[in-house]
């Protein structure tokens, strides 16, 4: 079986269970105890006889934890358990309201902590006692035999991302494809494809939610980073948080949940709100020192020939992992041996290991084996396992930036410039590498190091990456070898750290930071690139790509003719922009408006979108003349 969702119920946790069968749902009530804690501010045996009697407390006592920042002395706190989370924190804020005790170790929330104290993990395959029937460590577990539906509702337009749009339909896409139909039969649709979970993103969450529940699936609102099914679930077995708490969660809540699950095992008191760590007073001289985060290089704008990227396998999450830091490692008063980091002057402890390196290590492990196994994969077991390393890289991705956030639980501003300290020593070390070897380093970016090395091949690529990884100690691997590489000029006439445009070695095409791969660009506007970008990716040399820059100008002029004339279709002129959480969709006339509203558009807003694309063909000219 398959435990899908949890929900608390007084006495017990309510499961919604996938059988053995793999067909139907059905619920399963388990027995539980939900547990509390207190920091008391009086003596902590005083402060049990003064709860004990409480009606709602099963039981009470008195547990010893390491307190923070540091995490280096003991402290008696007050646990006790009740049938309800609701009698947890009644009887917390009793507590605070006589100024007896504070709350904590309230992070994960009790659901997730209960179930991680029963060991009831989150999609896992378990026997009848509820037991794991599967190495939980193990990142190659069987993907549960879940039949899902990603709905998504339907404008005149296209996807319908605004609260004021007109839903005229649905996409209801599944593991043998996707349904097209209109709104009045989504509930129908939804019935007969009979999923375990129907998955929705958007303002219509209401409209979604009865449809699902109606034909008995569970419901996931998406609300955090768009992964894949399968991405799901690795977060849910990481953080033991049911499907539809961890579809909300933020990347960073993610993250935070697995360090506080860890820092339960290891007894560290996790505090009810952040500690919010404080930046400490500096002279205006050591700013520029301990301010300057990582290392990017302002590119020189222009069009290279043989060139090779190289990235760090995740450089800043292996950094904390490396150097051990963590909050309570970084300048703690009491340790005896430490490492000083580069520029910062920050030191390191390394008599134990850091929480957070310690989670960000097994994070970096497991993702590593899930990539190796992915590559004697067959292509559906591979697309699992492709989805499942790409949610642990977004957290971390995420691990790095949430160091150094002043209202996370885990990090500490110290801990951050350490990061961005051996980060900056790699990149030069790197580069300096490079130089040292005659080759031109045209660009740096935060775990990118891009090489114009003239004829390349991919043994020649490789042989860099060795050199690279000898002179930083840290894995590298060929990101991308370009027969030609266009970094645009800004207004300002400098390269852009993050927009390119580039023709791989085996022939495809990458793009970064450009109109094509932006949300807020119209469907028009995004044509007009893929036709540029088509005739681009025909060139090999100097020569043939200046034959098909001309070429992609005229094509250009056919689609500014389609503009002046009115023949442009409403819909490839939408907008998508976020305003705050909300998302709007809107079209240019003499001003912008929702896309709800049909009242034609300004052919001069357009006109100046595709005048830059016109722009950037004729700078590529230029330079290659």
């Amino acid at each position: 079986m398959w435990v899908l969702d949890a929900t608390p119920a007084r006495g017990k946790i309510l499961l919604r269970v996938l059988g053995k069968d793999s067909e139907e749902l059905y619920d399963l009530y388990v027995d539980a105890r939900y547990r509390g804690y207190i920091d008391p501010l009086i003596d902590a045996e005083r402060l049990v006889k003064r709860v004990e009697e409480n009606p709602s407390i099963e039981e009470i006592w008195v547990e010893e934890w390491l307190k923070p920042p540091f995490y280096r002395e003991w402290k008696k706190i007050v646990a006790f358990e009740c049938r309800s989370p609701e009698e947890i924190q009644e009887i917390q804020e009793r507590v605070e309201l006589l100024k007896l005790g504070s709350r904590v170790n309230t992070y994960p929330e009790i659901l997730q902590t209960t179930l991680y104290r029963l060991r009831i993990p989150m999609c896992t395959m378990l026997r009848d006692s509820l037991e794991a029937a599967e190495n939980m460590d193990s990142p190659l577990y069987n993907p549960p035999p879940i039949r899902w539906a990603w709905v998504k509702l339907l404008a005149w337009y296209g996807e319908a991302l605004s609260p004021r749009s007109r839903v005229i339909g649905f996409i209801a896409e599944t593991p043998g494809g996707s349904l097209r139909g209109s709104i009045e039969r989504l509930s129908e649709t939804i019935e007969d494809l009979k999923p375990h979970i129907v998955l929705y993103r958007g303002p219509f969450k209401d409209l979604v939610e009865v449809a699902a529940r109606s034909s008995g699936a569970v419901f996931i609102y998406i609300q955090g980073v768009p992964i894949g099914v399968h991405g799901l679930i690795e977060w849910c077995r990481l953080s033991y948080t049911p499907l539809k708490i961890v579809g909300r969660y933020s990347i960073g809540r993610v993250l935070t949940t697995i360090e506080a699950l860890r820092a339960h095992e290891k007894r560290y008191m996790v505090p009810h709100r952040s500690p919010g760590f404080s930046e400490p007073p500096r002279r205006v001289e050591a700013l520029p020192i301990f301010d300057r985060g990582g290392y990017i290089m302002r590119p020189k704008p222009g069009v290279y020939f043989g060139v090779v990227q190289i990235d760090f396998s995740s450089l800043y999450p292996s950094i904390i992992s490396r150097y051990n830091i963590s909050p309570e490692t970084v300048n703690d008063p009491q340790c005896g041996r430490y490492v000083q980091a580069p520029e910062a002057m920050h030191r390191i402890c390394l008599e134990r290991r850091g929480l957070v390196a310690e989670v960000i290590e097994g994070l970096i492990s497991r993702r590593l084996a899930i990539k190796e196994a992915m590559k004697g994969a067959q292509n559906h077991l591979k697309n699992v396992l492709d989805e499942r390393q790409g949610a642990i890289k977004w957290i971390l991705v995420a691990s790095f930036g949430y160091l150094g956030y002043r209202n996370a639980r885990f990090g500490r501003i110290d801990s951050y410039e350490c990061v961005t300290a051996y980060a900056r020593d790699t990149a030069w070390r790197a580069i300096d590498a490079m130089r040292r070897r005659g080759y031109r380093v045209i660009h740096y970016i935060v775990d990118s190091i891009f090489i114009e090395v003239g004829m390349v091949d991919r043994d020649k690529a490789e042989s860099i990456v060795r050199i690279v990884e000898d002179a930083t100690g840290f894995k590298a691997r060929v990101e991308a070898i370009y027969r030609w590489l266009i970094i645009p000029p800004t207004a300002k006439g400098e390269g852009a750290s993050n927009r390119y445009i580039g023709k791989l070695l085996e022939g495809s095409m990458k793009v970064k930071g450009v109109d094509p791969v932006r949300r807020d660009t119209p469907p028009l506007i995004k044509r007009a690139w893929e036709i540029a970008i088509e005739e681009l990716s025909k060139a090999n040399t100097a020569e043939e790509l200046g034959e098909r820059v001309l070429r992609a100008l005229d094509e250009i002029k056919i689609l500014r003719k389609e503009i002046l004339g009115g023949s442009i279709r409403l819909e490839d002129l939408v907008i998508t922009r976020g305003r705050g959480e909300e998302v709007i969709q809107v079209i240019m006339h003499k001003d912008f408006y929702q896309a709800v509203d049909r009242r034609g558009y300004s052919p001069k807003y357009y006109l100046e979108r595709l005048e830059s694309l016109e722009k950037l063909l004729l700078y590529i000219l230029n330079k290659l003349r």
